[in-house]
């Protein structure tokens, strides 16, 4: 193992991994970016609610589905899209 880093959360996702960096989305509404070498965090990114999908990466751009919860017991589905650079909204 080269090493491990732990979220705020349970991990339902795979990781998605790109120009170094791996990208995992938590159930602590939070998408996570780490230095693949090293695992190091770089940053991580409030989407709000429970990210329950596996991220993916094109161009840059970190795209990730979470939960928006409207109203109980209904839910819907939020996609977002970060910068891959600093988590911040594309």
């Amino acid at each position: 193992m080269l090493w491990t880093a732990a979220t705020g959360a349970v991990i339902e996702g795979c990781p998605a991994v790109a120009s170094g960096v791996v990208y995992v989305g938590s159930y602590d509404d939070n998408l996570y970016a780490f230095n693949a070498a090293s695992g190091a965090l770089l940053w991580s990114a409030p989407t709000g609610n429970s990210i329950f999908s596996s991220p993916a990466v094109a161009n840059g751009v970190v795209y990730v589905g979470s939960y928006d919860h409207i109203s109980t017991p209904s839910r819907q589905q939020r996609g977002l899209a970060l910068d891959g650079s600093d988590g911040l909204p594309g």
